[in-house]
């Protein structure tokens, strides 16, 4: 699908790559503990996800996110104190 705005491909961004963007802010491992999958798929993914929405830091690729609507900040999983939990932003 091309942008009719800036005539660029637009990127695909799959199911999966919403769930990683949504707990970014949490290490890799932790990613891959929350959805079951290991934290060298996580690493895959978030490869996809650059190359999709160019080599954006993670910051970056979530506020990009955050831009384009893929995203409401109040899904964004945050890291809580250093005891291995999460919330909602």
């Amino acid at each position: 699908m091309i942008c009719p705005h800036c005539n660029r491909p637009v990127p695909t961004v799959t199911k999966r790559h919403l769930e990683i963007l949504r707990l970014l802010s949490l290490g890799d491992k932790e990613i891959a503990a929350q959805l079951g999958i290991s934290p060298q798929t996580v690493k895959n993914h978030l490869l996809g996800i650059r190359q999709e929405m160019g080599h954006l830091s993670r910051t970056g690729l979530v506020v990009t996110a955050l831009k384009r609507g893929w995203l409401k900040l109040d899904e964004i999983i945050l890291p809580v104190g250093g005891n291995g939990e999460s919330q909602s932003g």
